[in-house]
């Protein structure tokens, strides 16, 4: 089913948690070639990390511009590919293969990828590359967070065959690697990555079953590796949180058997997460009731004022597209930002100064780039299968 798509591990901006723990209660760059039961964990050192070059080796220096553009890598036969903006891609090199890349962050001229059966640093100046944790299981999907100013890559990811969660992080000062959570009790049952508490200690991970409903978020203690406390939440098939933490942005679907006309319809609920254990959400109908929320995310602005998605006349067989929308969170208005006639789109990425929202075909290798002031459109081919890895 469609909404399946929607049920993604992929969370890419910068999402710094502002609750802390508690017990639970209820123009572009131009390319140049020059548990809740778990089992108690402990800190791992991964084999001594070493630097290799790449075979091939392009090395690519992303130019600064005016504007931030976004940047995808894919491998292209045994090749990476890198691509700036509507730049067409240019290759960088043959690295060692560790499978299919599942999710990636760029970091000046620094890329991480997290592939199927390990995690892997390449400097795109050089070609050098190491592999910073070697997986002992194929990853279905899974999720990359650069924090602590830099020195923590957190990642998660689901085994493809016995539907294993686990969370973890890189220390980058040192190359070691200490996982902090599993779960495999149920394997209809999984955890994704949604960001960091506000003082470091701890992850949020959202939990994701066969039903596409969502129910609680666990709190999970970094140091101790056990899991600290939960949030209750009534959700479906999306969750997305502010860039500072405070406030969750979740779809929610609403069953109003007094209703006869539209018994089932879906809203809008953001949650704030330093408001007392209870505390109901603030619920928005979504536009041209009876509509659902679009495919993709949630994206919150840098300020965590508006949150942007797109709308839809239904997930399942989607036929009608009402465009891209914004809700002020202070007033619940809502704005359309951009009509978008596709309504199979993705909600991708918002930019880190928050001017231009990335849209993706779901089928094809278009890509739109939305002003979130004006509503400008910017069309450009990048391929369906290019993951995004962030701007520049």
């Amino acid at each position: 089913m469609r909404r399946s798509i929607l049920i993604h591990l992929a969370i890419v901006s910068s999402m710094l948690g502002a609750c802390t723990l508690q017990p639970t209660q209820t123009s572009e760059p131009a390319l140049s070639a020059t548990s809740p039961t778990q089992t108690a964990l402990v800190a791992t050192n991964p084999p001594e990390v070493s630097a290799t070059l790449a075979v091939d080796c392009h090395p690519v220096t992303i130019q600064p511009s005016r504007s931030l553009e976004p940047v995808f890598v894919e491998t292209v036969k045994s090749t990476l590919m890198l691509q700036v903006g509507g730049q067409p891609p240019v290759p960088v090199g043959e690295f060692p293969d560790l499978g299919g890349i599942k999710d990636s962050l760029i970091i000046e001229d620094t890329l991480y990828l997290l592939r199927e059966t390990g995690i892997q640093r390449i400097q795109l100046s050089d070609c050098t590359n190491d592999t910073l944790v070697e997986l002992n299981h194929s990853v279905m999907s899974g999720s990359l967070l650069l924090a602590s100013g830099g020195q923590r890559l957190f990642y998660a990811t689901v085994d493809g065959t016995t539907r294993e969660s686990i969370a973890g992080y890189v220390d980058l000062k040192d190359s070691t690697s200490h996982e902090v959570f599993s779960y495999m009790e149920d394997e209809l049952l999984t955890f994704a990555l949604l960001g960091l508490t506000e003082n470091g200690q701890g992850i949020y991970l959202l939990q994701h079953g066969q039903d596409p409903s969502l129910r609680k978020i666990l709190i999970v203690d970094i140091k101790k590796a056990a899991v600290a406390g939960e949030l209750t939440i009534e959700g479906y098939g999306e969750a997305d949180l502010s860039p500072d933490g405070s406030m969750l942005a979740v779809n929610n679907q609403v069953v109003d058997a007094s209703d006869p006309k539209y018994p089932v319809y879906y809203q809008l609920n953001i949650y704030n997460l330093t408001a007392p254990s209870g505390t109901p959400p603030k619920a928005f109908d979504y536009p041209n009731a009876p509509s659902e929320l679009g495919y993709g995310r949630i994206l919150w602005s840098p300020d965590g004022q508006r949150a942007y998605f797109l709308v839809i006349d239904s997930a399942y067989e989607p036929t009608t597209a009402y465009g891209l929308w914004s809700l002020d969170v202070a007033s619940g208005s809502m704005t359309k930002v951009a009509a978008m006639p596709d309504p199979t789109l993705h909600a991708s990425t918002i930019s880190p100064d928050g001017a231009w929202i990335l849209l993706r075909a779901e089928t094809k290798d278009e890509t739109f780039q939305v002003n979130s002031q004006t509503g400008e459109v910017k069309l450009f081919s990048a391929s369906v299968e290019a993951i995004l890895t962030g701007w520049q």
